[in-house]
């Protein structure tokens, strides 16, 4: 349950009226806009901290994909006071976990640590994700999984 204030419901209300409204409409049975569901909404929420690369990226997993998107959401340890926090966990219709990483430049460290963090949570599809140029994607999954999406 969530305990929040008279003015805090409000803002709630005005952010998020037309999946309010279409919640509503729906309930009535009347034809519903398509969209974003709420709970994606609520789940997506964009993060100030992220990139311009990482905006581009989750502008993109939001058009092409349903994927319930997780931005810089979740720490993964990898030893003592050593942790790999993901760029986008994501948690895909097909009940498979991917979490892409997005870089610009790959530094030595960086590679490692991810191939590292793939290694150990091999539960998890990891993939690495550039800009190419001509502004396509470049999408390589990283060992031991080596899935295409």
């Amino acid at each position: 349950m969530v305990n929040w204030s008279k003015s805090e419901l409000e803002d709630f209300e005005k952010r998020y009226a037309n999946d309010l409204k279409a919640r509503k409409d729906e309930d009535k049975g009347a034809p519903v806009e398509t969209g974003v569901p709420l709970y994606k909404v609520l789940a997506q929420e964009k993060p100030d901290a992220m990139n311009k690369l990482e905006k581009a990226w989750y502008d993109h997993l939001i058009r092409t994909t349903d994927y319930l998107i997780f931005s810089q959401a979740l720490k993964l340890r990898m030893a003592d006071k050593t942790w790999y926090t993901p760029d986008f966990f994501c948690l895909c219709p097909d009940g498979i976990v991917r979490i892409f990483e997005t870089k610009g430049f790959f530094r030595d460290d960086a590679a490692v640590k991810l191939k590292t963090t793939a290694e150990m949570y091999s539960c998890f599809r990891f993939y690495l994700v550039k800009k190419a140029k001509g502004g396509a994607w470049d999408i390589k999954p990283i060992p031991p999984h080596k899935d295409p999406l």
